[in-house]
């Protein structure tokens, strides 16, 4: 059976160790206490390949040795694994999900263990993802992961991978501004097939948050020293543009609903979340955001401000997005070949 995911929103913990500076291992460790003590989180989400030298495990590693519960059980951890972890291609081999998962469930406690989800990070095209998920499967049969998920696949192949694996949700990525799972189909096969989506970077990688517009040329130049100095909608030439588009949505979280960007940004998915007859699905599956936060402060700016959105507010925001277009892709061109396969 599929494990179970109760959350309205969960952790990612991808800004904790994936930056030029990972924090180290008791302080991403005291980051992920702080959002499960205070929210109530019970799903977090990681990767294998998150930081040099096991950055992110060895943060997960530390946050089960450092606060040891019984209440731990009840969490449900998902890893991506399955690349190669130097060139970062997907690589669905037995050889690479061997190593993967060995890894990975090395840096868990066996007493108090949390339930933990081995996620194909990205679909290797040279192995039919049937097979990759055998492997994985042989270590699910054995009691040793909890169960499976899933991360930019189409919808075709999340029906290839529904018969022969159960699959406790996929992660894809989803924001106000970024709805490719709605025109690919994989958001109405997850829904048809009662499959929980992780929506992840819901807040737009940044650009939808306070920070932003407030401070949209501090937050170009830390752009330029991460990951989103790759991506089309932080280049040069698009930066402003876009960041002028989120101030739309800027006004509408203060001026209407009296909150934040990013907690706007959070609630509009919550309001997507199990929605009733949307973007022609009878009923959206249920869509848990995954934030992240390395700080308390950022953590308490998208945990701590989600509103209610009415039906009509929800219609006020789609003509904002319907009459308001960003520059360039959600990635780039060749991460996008990785990307809904």
């Amino acid at each position: 059976m599929p494990v179970q995911l109760n959350d309205k929103i969960s952790y990612g913990t991808m800004s904790l160790t994936w930056k030029p500076e990972p924090m180290n291992p008791d302080d991403a460790a005291d980051m992920i206490h702080y959002v499960v003590s205070k929210y109530g989180v019970k799903f977090l989400n990681g990767g294998e390949f998150y930081g040099p030298d096991n950055a992110n495990l060895k943060a997960f590693q530390r946050y089960f040795e450092k606060y040891n519960s019984p209440k731990n059980k009840e969490l449900v951890v998902s890893i991506k694994g399955g690349s190669d972890l130097k060139s970062l291609r997907p690589d669905g081999t037995k050889e690479s999900i061997d190593r993967s998962v060995k890894n990975v469930l090395a840096h868990f406690p066996l007493e108090n263990r949390p339930k933990i989800l081995f996620e194909t990070a990205r679909v290797d095209k040279n192995v039919p993802i049937e097979t990759t998920l055998s492997y994985i499967n042989e270590y699910v049969q054995q009691g040793l992961l909890s169960g499976i998920s899933l991360s930019e696949t189409s919808g075709n192949t999340v029906l290839k991978a529904l018969k022969v694996a159960n699959i406790s949700c996929v992660e894809l990525e989803l924001s106000f501004f970024t709805r490719d799972i709605v025109e690919d189909g994989v958001l109405k096969v997850c829904s048809e097939n009662n499959i929980p989506i992780i929506a992840y970077s819901p807040v737009g990688r940044g650009m939808l948050t306070d920070y932003a517009v407030e401070h949209a040329d501090e937050l170009y130049e830390t752009t330029r020293k991460d990951l989103r100095s790759w991506m089309e909608r932080f280049s040069e030439e698009n930066y402003k543009a876009n960041i002028a588009a989120c101030k739309k949505l800027y006004d509408f979280a203060h001026d209407v609903k009296k909150t934040s960007l990013e907690a706007l940004a959070l609630s509009w998915i919550l309001k997507v979340s199990e929605a009733k007859n949307l973007w022609g699905i009878e009923k959206v599956c249920k869509i848990i955001p995954i934030p992240s936060g390395s700080t308390k402060e950022k953590a308490d700016m998208n945990f701590g401000h989600l509103v209610e959105l009415t039906d009509a507010e929800f219609e006020q925001l789609e003509k904002i997005y319907q009459n308001t277009t960003l520059q360039g892709s959600r990635a780039n061109a060749h991460m996008i070949q990785n990307m809904l396969v």
